[in-house]
């Protein structure tokens, strides 16, 4: 399955001279009925006859047929177990690389010089990975949520002998079970405290910044209490579901509390950009500002509707890119090229330079931010672009 290390492969891959590289995102989801019986095929070949009608060059049109045999072959002895295919095939050196997902795929092909990343940018933005803290009074199960899958990495046991409930009658036995009470609720809190240090375990060992608490609203309640200041704050949400849960029901409760989570925070994030960009002080909105920001390397987190396209134009030189046509490049000096999306291409563009994105798909906030532009930005500081500059 795809993992955040096969972004820093991709990312590293080097932008070809020439039009070289074929990259498909593939729909092969058997819920979906045009799927059935290879159904994607089709749609595969569909897409292929579309790609090879643009090309005029002799040389690129054998290019990219031998990326559409290459890549339609794998496809062809796929296996389906996934909802997403990925298939990238660069004729250039022979580089041939597949992934699985587990999130829905729109089914889509790039033929062009670098990798196609944008859908895979939104993918990571819309499934962050979420931490899941599972809890009763004697066990733990701690789980990652991340790009449409689910995998458990703890399930542990404490001593229950330790914790039960204590049931008398009769005053004179009331203050032995009050004493024994006191001793499984102290219990109780120090199976809880060994909980917190397996929290930061897998915050460490998985890079997650979110966390769901799950159990009994009694349970997860006391291990809020006791969480640091530094763990409560990564707290989105909890769950009420048993500690003995399948993976798939744990995921089914935990999915909607992180889109919610998701959602809320795009609102905040688009307030703050457009409050920010009207001062100009440290963000900017709008495509002709935000490449141009982008050019100059000052973005540290780009933040688009989903869906937003508007065609732009490329430097043939440094490939820095622009909304508006001009006889050439205000950088090198270069001609310009028209490009269909130069949205895509600034998203691509983004990711390799390790800029975060953000993609909004909340109702609310898309409507906020395609006032402003559709797409937006907030800056590095003076001093750290003067570093970058020295």
């Amino acid at each position: 399955m795809f993992t955040m290390s096969d972004i820093r492969t991709l990312t590293s891959r080097p932008v070809r001279p020439a039009n070289t590289v074929l990259t498909l995102y593939l729909d092969v989801d058997q819920s979906q009925p045009a799927n059935l019986n290879r159904g994607f095929e089709k749609q595969l070949e569909d897409m292929l006859v579309s790609v090879r009608s643009e090309i005029t060059s002799e040389d690129e049109m054998k290019a990219v047929q031998t990326a559409s045999e290459r890549v339609a072959d794998f496809v062809a002895r796929y296996p389906v177990g996934a909802r997403g295919l990925i298939v990238i095939f660069d004729t250039s050196d022979g580089f041939l690389w597949n992934r699985e997902v587990d999130f829905p795929v729109q089914s889509q092909i790039r033929w062009g010089k670098e990798v196609f990343m944008q859908p895979l940018a939104v993918a990571i933005d819309e499934y962050e990975g979420v931490g899941i803290v599972l809890v009763d009074r004697a066990t733990v199960r701690l789980f990652t949520m991340s790009l449409g899958a689910i995998d458990e990495h703890i399930r542990e046991e404490f001593d229950r002998t330790k914790i039960r409930h204590t049931k008398t009658a009769g005053m004179n036995r009331l203050g032995s079970a009050s004493h024994l009470q006191r001793k499984a609720d102290e219990q109780v809190r120090s199976n809880l405290r060994h909980v917190v240090k397996d929290i930061d375990w897998m915050l460490a060992q998985h890079g997650v910044r979110r966390i769901i608490l799950a159990g009994s609203p009694q349970v997860t309640a006391k291990l809020h209490k006791i969480l640091p200041k530094r763990l409560a704050s990564e707290v989105i949400g909890t769950v009420d579901i048993a500690i003995s849960a399948t993976i798939e029901e744990v995921r089914k409760v935990s999915a909607p509390v992180a889109q919610k989570f998701e959602w809320e925070t795009e609102k905040a994030l688009v307030r703050d950009l457009v409050t920010e960009a009207a001062k100009a002080g440290r963000a900017v909105v709008g495509l002709g500002h935000t490449l141009h920001a982008l050019n100059q390397g000052r973005i540290w987190q780009l933040i688009c509707v989903d869906g937003f396209h508007s065609p732009g134009y490329e430097c043939s030189r440094c490939a820095a890119l622009f909304s508006v046509e001009s006889t050439s490049c205000s950088f090198c000096g270069s001609p310009l090229s028209r490009i269909d999306d130069v949205v895509h291409r600034a998203v691509d563009r983004a990711v390799r330079k390790g800029v975060r994105i953000e993609v909004i798909r909340n109702e609310e906030a898309e409507s906020s931010l395609m006032n402003a532009g559709g797409i937006g930005g907030f800056l590095r500081t003076v001093l750290y672009v003067l570093g970058l500059m020295a």
